[in-house]
């Protein structure tokens, strides 16, 4: 997978500038999308006549990626589809429990599309060319497997917001620098590198302590058990709750034997460097970014059957 482990370096900035959405419900993601898509009075329409024009496509209160291309053509924006599965996937059917007439209404729509004016091409897109597509021409709406796909800046914005208020810490890493693996992997450019270097060589003028030595889990605990909480980095899918719903075998296996997935649409407007810009539905007004590997990874998760929505109208300019 090395063309898709991370962008080449660009000093390229790329926006496709939309008022973000934020969904009301949980799974309305792909209107919300849609709406991110349309000029404010045509939003306005939507917002005002959602439950009858949820009606009206017959979607209700379960949209499939096809049930988004016949909203775009509602309101007249030019779009194709690319998708592996022309049809309803099986495997996503049984496990989200879709009934039989759901299934046929898909089909129908599916089989009906061509006449309606909505081009579908049976075939996987890579990121290479969808990333190509939203810098040449437009946004994309993207299916995802939502915890997989990770914003580099909430991860930072997150760690920001809890060292600024005067909480007492102290940091230890056994790497008091840039981590250069890290960095070659994740395509992090210079400017970044030099900004972390910076904090960090500033931190004890700064009051923040930080320790080079590796901390033990058992040093690790008796701070937890005397002193305080600790905030640490893991590597996320190695980390199991054994009290979560979900059991430990489950969670190891589900990729293999295609488990449960959850099944999430995202716009993807832009790029910066290394860095792929998306709007997420879900969240409050914000751009979000990611790595290409991420993207890639969370598109690949069986069920989204890699559908992607090319939006061919630039709202960049």
């Amino acid at each position: 997978m090395s063309t898709k482990d991370k962008l080449p370096i660009k000093p390229k900035y790329i926006e496709h500038k939309l008022n973000h959405y934020q969904q009301r419900f949980n799974w309305d993601c792909g209107i919300a999308c849609v709406m991110m898509l349309l000029p404010s009075e045509q939003r306005d329409y939507l917002r005002k006549h959602f439950t009858k024009i949820c009606y009206d496509e017959g979607f209700l209160q379960s949209t499939w990626t096809i049930d988004l291309c016949y909203l775009l053509k509602r309101f007249g924006i030019e779009h194709c589809m690319y998708t592996i599965v022309k049809g309803v996937n099986s495997r996503r059917a049984i496990n989200d429990g879709i009934n039989y007439q759901a299934c046929k209404r898909v089909e129908s729509r599916i089989d009906n599309a061509e006449e309606a004016g909505i081009f579908i091409k049976e075939k996987e897109l890579s990121v290479e060319d969808l990333l190509s597509h939203v810098e040449c021409k437009g946004p994309a709406i993207v299916l995802v497997d939502s915890p997989l796909l990770i914003c580099d800046l909430c991860k930072h914005n997150k760690m920001k917001a809890e060292f600024r208020f005067g909480i007492e810490h102290c940091m230890y890493t056994i790497v008091k620098g840039v981590n250069s693996r890290r960095a070659i992997n994740d395509g992090i450019n210079y400017q970044a590198c030099k900004r972390v270097e910076s904090r960090i060589y500033n931190a004890e003028e700064a009051g923040i302590f930080i320790k080079e030595k590796e901390l033990s889990v058992e040093d690790l605990l008796s701070h937890v058990e005397c002193k305080g909480p600790a905030i640490v980095l893991v590597d996320s899918p190695l980390l199991i709750c054994d009290l979560c719903k979900h059991n430990k075998m489950k969670a190891e296996f589900r990729r293999a034997f295609g488990g449960r997935y959850k099944g999430h649409y995202v716009l993807v407007v832009g790029r910066s460097g290394s860095k792929v810009l998306f709007r997420d539905p879900a969240l409050s007004t914000r751009l979000c970014a990611t790595s290409l590997a991420r993207l890639h990874a969370a598109r690949q998760a069986p069920g989204t059957d890699f559908d992607v929505i090319l939006i061919n109208k630039d709202y960049s300019r």
